[in-house]
Protein backbone atom coordinates (compact mmCIF):
# COMPACT_ATOMS: atom_id res chain seq x y z
CA UNK A 1 0.00 0.00 0.00
CA UNK A 2 1.52 3.44 -0.62
CA UNK A 3 2.37 5.68 2.27
CA UNK A 4 0.94 9.27 2.35
CA UNK A 5 3.84 12.36 2.55
CA UNK A 6 3.66 15.49 4.24
CA UNK A 7 6.77 18.09 3.47
CA UNK A 8 6.48 21.15 5.70
CA UNK A 9 9.46 23.17 5.31
CA UNK A 10 8.66 26.40 7.74
CA UNK A 11 9.66 29.70 6.23
CA UNK A 12 13.14 31.86 7.30
CA UNK A 13 13.44 33.45 10.95
CA UNK A 14 13.00 30.98 14.30
CA UNK A 15 10.31 28.45 14.09
CA UNK A 16 8.47 25.92 15.58
CA UNK A 17 6.84 22.93 14.64
CA UNK A 18 4.43 20.78 16.59
CA UNK A 19 3.14 17.52 15.23
CA UNK A 20 0.41 16.66 17.99
CA UNK A 21 -1.88 13.65 18.67
CA UNK A 22 -0.22 10.94 16.60
CA UNK A 23 -2.23 7.99 17.20
CA UNK A 24 -2.49 5.49 14.09
CA UNK A 25 -1.67 8.26 11.58
CA UNK A 26 -0.01 6.17 8.98
CA UNK A 27 2.02 9.36 7.55
CA UNK A 28 5.76 9.30 6.64
CA UNK A 29 6.47 13.45 7.57
CA UNK A 30 9.87 14.93 6.24
CA UNK A 31 10.44 18.42 8.61
CA UNK A 32 13.21 20.56 6.79
CA UNK A 33 13.91 23.62 9.06
CA UNK A 34 16.06 25.30 6.29
CA UNK A 35 19.39 27.25 6.91
CA UNK A 36 21.90 26.37 10.21
CA UNK A 37 21.57 30.03 11.08
CA UNK A 38 17.78 29.77 12.52
CA UNK A 39 16.78 28.62 15.68
CA UNK A 40 13.48 26.16 14.73
CA UNK A 41 11.70 23.96 17.04
CA UNK A 42 10.15 20.76 16.60
CA UNK A 43 7.74 19.57 19.24
CA UNK A 44 6.19 15.91 18.62
CA UNK A 45 3.27 14.88 20.97
CA UNK A 46 1.79 11.79 20.92
CA UNK A 47 -1.26 10.26 21.30
CA UNK A 48 -1.95 7.09 23.84
CA UNK A 49 1.12 4.56 24.64
CA UNK A 50 4.07 4.95 22.19
CA UNK A 51 7.47 3.30 21.58
CA UNK A 52 9.27 5.85 19.65
CA UNK A 53 13.19 5.69 18.07
CA UNK A 54 15.18 8.48 17.53
CA UNK A 55 17.88 8.03 15.17
CA UNK A 56 20.80 11.31 15.68
CA UNK A 57 22.11 11.72 11.95
CA UNK A 58 23.55 15.20 12.14
CA UNK A 59 23.91 18.84 14.29
CA UNK A 60 20.53 19.41 12.92
CA UNK A 61 19.15 16.37 11.81
CA UNK A 62 17.88 13.07 12.55
CA UNK A 63 14.57 10.22 11.83
CA UNK A 64 11.89 9.10 14.22
CA UNK A 65 9.99 6.36 14.30
CA UNK A 66 6.98 5.59 16.28
CA UNK A 67 5.69 2.45 15.97
CA UNK A 68 1.92 2.65 16.86
CA UNK A 69 1.30 5.42 14.74
CA UNK A 70 3.11 3.85 11.86
CA UNK A 71 4.80 7.17 11.34
CA UNK A 72 8.93 8.32 10.21
CA UNK A 73 9.54 11.99 11.15
CA UNK A 74 12.93 12.68 9.05
CA UNK A 75 14.13 15.97 10.30
CA UNK A 76 16.21 17.89 8.99
CA UNK A 77 17.49 21.83 9.50
CA UNK A 78 16.10 21.67 13.05
CA UNK A 79 18.03 23.29 16.08
CA UNK A 80 16.00 21.96 18.99
CA UNK A 81 13.82 18.89 19.15
CA UNK A 82 11.14 18.12 22.02
CA UNK A 83 9.39 15.02 22.23
CA UNK A 84 6.21 14.95 24.60
CA UNK A 85 4.67 11.65 25.76
CA UNK A 86 1.51 13.35 27.52
CA UNK A 87 2.38 10.84 30.63
CA UNK A 88 0.53 7.67 28.40
CA UNK A 89 3.84 5.41 29.77
CA UNK A 90 5.93 5.98 26.32
CA UNK A 91 9.41 4.63 25.82
CA UNK A 92 12.15 7.03 23.85
CA UNK A 93 14.93 5.30 22.45
CA UNK A 94 18.04 6.57 21.16
CA UNK A 95 20.18 4.76 19.07
CA UNK A 96 23.47 4.59 18.55
CA UNK A 97 25.79 4.57 15.11
CA UNK A 98 27.37 1.36 14.12
CA UNK A 99 30.52 2.53 15.62
CA UNK A 100 31.58 3.66 19.22
CA UNK A 101 28.74 6.61 20.61
CA UNK A 102 29.10 9.18 23.44
CA UNK A 103 25.51 9.35 25.18
CA UNK A 104 25.07 12.16 28.21
CA UNK A 105 21.56 11.88 30.16
CA UNK A 106 20.58 15.10 32.06
CA UNK A 107 17.53 14.55 34.26
CA UNK A 108 14.68 17.24 34.21
CA UNK A 109 12.85 19.23 36.33
CA UNK A 110 10.35 16.23 36.84
CA UNK A 111 11.19 12.40 36.93
CA UNK A 112 10.10 11.45 33.33
CA UNK A 113 11.67 14.89 31.58
CA UNK A 114 15.25 14.92 30.65
CA UNK A 115 17.64 15.80 27.98
CA UNK A 116 19.84 13.00 25.81
CA UNK A 117 21.91 13.69 23.68
CA UNK A 118 24.49 11.63 21.42
CA UNK A 119 27.77 12.81 19.95
CA UNK A 120 27.06 16.15 20.13
CA UNK A 121 24.10 15.55 17.20
CA UNK A 122 20.70 16.68 17.63
CA UNK A 123 19.35 16.05 20.69
CA UNK A 124 15.95 15.32 22.19
CA UNK A 125 14.50 17.02 25.33
CA UNK A 126 11.95 15.10 26.39
CA UNK A 127 8.76 15.10 28.76
CA UNK A 128 6.08 13.47 30.52
CA UNK A 129 6.88 9.82 29.69
CA UNK A 130 4.88 9.30 32.75
CA UNK A 131 6.25 7.24 35.87
CA UNK A 132 6.09 4.08 33.69
CA UNK A 133 7.81 5.28 31.07
CA UNK A 134 11.33 4.70 29.92
CA UNK A 135 14.53 5.76 27.90
CA UNK A 136 16.21 3.19 26.23
CA UNK A 137 20.21 4.30 24.84
CA UNK A 138 21.16 1.45 22.33
CA UNK A 139 24.38 1.34 21.00
CA UNK A 140 24.91 0.49 17.52
CA UNK A 141 28.52 -1.07 18.25
CA UNK A 142 31.99 -0.02 19.29
CA UNK A 143 32.51 0.84 22.61
CA UNK A 144 29.69 2.94 23.79
CA UNK A 145 30.01 5.19 26.64
CA UNK A 146 26.66 6.96 28.71
CA UNK A 147 27.53 10.31 30.88
CA UNK A 148 24.41 10.90 33.42
CA UNK A 149 24.84 14.28 34.50
CA UNK A 150 23.69 15.07 37.77
CA UNK A 151 21.66 18.04 39.42
CA UNK A 152 21.16 19.89 42.58
CA UNK A 153 18.58 17.17 43.25
CA UNK A 154 18.71 14.12 44.05
CA UNK A 155 18.21 11.87 40.88
CA UNK A 156 17.63 8.05 40.18
CA UNK A 157 18.38 6.04 37.45
CA UNK A 158 17.81 2.54 36.87
CA UNK A 159 20.22 0.05 34.58
CA UNK A 160 17.98 -2.87 33.42
CA UNK A 161 21.02 -4.48 31.08
CA UNK A 162 21.62 -7.67 33.05
CA UNK A 163 25.25 -7.52 31.64
CA UNK A 164 25.73 -5.03 33.78
CA UNK A 165 23.93 -5.98 36.92
CA UNK A 166 20.53 -4.34 36.59
CA UNK A 167 22.19 -1.87 39.22
CA UNK A 168 19.84 0.92 40.29
CA UNK A 169 21.14 4.06 41.95
CA UNK A 170 21.06 7.59 43.14
CA UNK A 171 23.72 10.19 42.03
Amino acid sequence: PDVPNLVLTPGSGPDKVAIQSIENLDLDITIDGGGLTADDTLLVTTAGTETATFDATGEQSGTLGLLSASTTVDIHGIQQFEFDGQADGDTLVMRGAATANSFSLTPGDDTDAGHLDMDGLLAVDFRRLSDNGLVLILGGGGDDMLQMQGTQSHDRFRNSDPQLGGVDGQI
